[in-house]
């Protein structure tokens, strides 16, 4: 069967689904992580702040007393990065937290030292 532009029906009914399976499968990934920041708000007594269309949810939260932010912020195309920002006792001080990659050596040129975690 063909509508009246030629395209067989079956072509526009399998785009449907395929729009429907994305659209389910971004609703149910919000879904999941709303309930993650949910359960780490409710751990850490801080509260969930609705995103928008730029930004997604993320906690605000006390940690060791300080003011904290908790949230992800996508990096690319396919890439998500977990922020977390805390004010620190001592403005000279800095920290950053990268994964162990072929730049590690650069980064202890630059001063950057490894802490082992875990």
């Amino acid at each position: 069967m063909q509508n009246a532009n030629g395209i067989p029906a079956f072509f526009i009914v399998a785009l449907v689904i395929g729009v429907l399976i994305a659209v389910l499968a971004v609703i149910v990934h919000r879904t999941q992580t709303q309930q993650l920041l949910e359960r780490i708000a409710a751990r850490f007594k801080g509260r969930v702040e609705p995103g928008d269309l730029f930004a997604g949810p993320q906690v605000r939260l006390k940690f060791q007393g300080y003011s904290a932010l908790l949230k992800y912020v996508r990096v690319g195309k396919n890439s998500t990065h977990t922020v977390f920002t805390i004010g620190w006792p001592d403005d000279s001080f800095r920290c950053e937290i990268y994964p162990q990659d072929i730049f590690s050596g650069f980064r202890r040129l630059w001063g950057m030292q490894d802490i082992e975690i875990g």
